[in-house]
Order: C-alpha cells, then structure tokens, then sequence
C-alpha cells in the first residue's frame, strides 16, 4: 500500500493552535503600531492646518481669517471662508482636495463613518450660516451674536485672532476633539450627539482600565499660535467648554 504524506487531523489541529496563538501574540502589538501610524498622521494634519492659518496670517497684517459672517454651535463648525484661505495657503486650488487633514485618522470609522464625512464637509449656507463641520477643535474667535459655546470659569482658554497676541507659547489654536457627553450612568466618551441629532466621535480613544468593554479618550495634538506642536495626555487636560446639548469640550 502506497504511504501518503496527508497531514492527520491532530496534526492538523495543531498547527491551527500554533497559529491562533502566534496572532494574539503579535495583535497587540500590530494594533498598537496602527494607532501609533495614526497618531503621526493626525499630527500631521493639525501642524498643516495651522501652518495654512499662520501663513495666511502673515499675509494679511498678522489677522486670522475674518468669521464675521458665519455661525457656530460647536467648536468644530468652521467658516467656509477659513477652509478655502488654509486651502490656499497649502497650494490647494480645491478645497475638497486636502479634506483629510480636517478629519483625524483615529476616530471611529463605525461613528465617523465615510458618508457622514461627506455630508459633514457638505458647505451649510444660508443667511449668516456658511460653515462645514469638521474633526477638530479651533479656537478662533467666534463672531458676535453667535456665542453658543460657553467657556467654563478659571480656564485659559482664549479665542485667537491675531498670530501677534500675547503667550503666543500658550494659547492653543487648533486642538484634537476630546469630547464628553454627562449621563446618568457617567460621562460618555466614545461619541456624543449634535442638536442636528448626528454623531460626533472623539479622537484617540484606548480601551478603559476600568472595563474592558468601554473606552476613554488617551489625549490629543495641541498646535498653539507660535506653531509649537504637542502631544497633551488625557490626564492632562481639563474640561474648556461646553456647547448645545451638554457636550462637554476638553483640551
């Protein structure tokens, strides 16, 4: 009888558990990789922005671009007019080409999903209104009449509007989104609900220490007006601000 070189089913098993353990030995450290990637690129997209708000600040006078003529409920509601001047100072003569800058690579593509991007980079037009929503905090001065964000007592928060100002070194201009959302079971984290009723993640989340089934923010970029870049860890930052529908705002 002619011997066969087949594997045997224990065999066969075998190999499977070698290699079931060899993954969830190197899938830490493959996701943390990820996450590490993603995290260099989001840096990247706030030193880009900023540099497109400083640069058009240096051609005009040392002033931010005008947001006289727009509305805001949330930090992330951003003029038109100040995407197109970042968009320009970046060479781009399409905004629509450097829209990934505006939205972080680490946040929930199952909340912040591809069609929601799409729909949130939408222009809103109408009246007073022309803003896009975006993923990031910036603290640029907010015009009259639309003062919808509240900034929380004993902060140092300070909306910017002149790359000249005073503590340059300190005061933040564009920010990951942090954001949290108080219920009665505790602060939500993951994501929070905008009056329009759609979802809004925050940046960086990690697995909780607490549960293994929830999550918490790990930090985020800070890009200040000087155009210093820094990685500010969640334990670090401090509740800034709070907008409609009690979310809270830190940074």
């Amino acid at each position: 009888m002619k011997k066969t070189n087949a594997f045997t089913l224990v065999e066969l098993l075998v190999v499977v558990s070698i290699i079931a353990i060899l993954l969830a030995i190197l899938m830490p450290s493959l996701q943390a990789a990820r996450n590490q990637a993603r995290r260099i690129v989001c840096g990247s997209n706030v030193k880009q922005m900023g540099l497109g708000l400083v640069t058009y600040a240096n051609q005009n006078d040392n002033k931010m671009p005008s947001h006289q003529k727009t509305a805001y409920i949330y930090l992330w509601d951003i003029a038109t007019p100040t995407i197109d001047a970042i968009a320009r100072q970046l060479g781009a003569k399409d905004p629509n080409s450097i829209k990934k800058f505006f939205y972080c690579p680490s946040a929930s593509r199952q909340v912040l999903t591809e069609n929601l991007i799409n729909r949130y980079w939408q222009r809103s037009k109408g009246g007073s209104y022309d803003y896009r929503v975006v993923g990031y905090f910036f603290l640029l001065k907010r015009p009259k009449g639309f003062e919808n964000i509240e900034l929380l007592k004993d902060q140092p928060t300070v909306f910017v509007d002149r790359i000249d100002m005073p503590k340059a070194s300190t005061n933040e201009l564009i920010t990951d989104m942090v954001l949290g959302q108080k219920t009665s079971k505790g602060t939500k984290w993951d994501y929070v609900m905008q009056v329009t009723n759609q979802p809004m993640p925050t940046n960086h989340l990690s697995k909780s220490k607490k549960s293994s089934r929830s999550v918490e923010p790990a930090g985020g970029h800070v890009i200040f007006v000087d155009q210093h870049l820094e990685w500010r860890p969640f334990n670090k930052m401090q509740e800034r601000a709070i907008g409609d529908a009690g979310i809270y705002m830190w940074f």
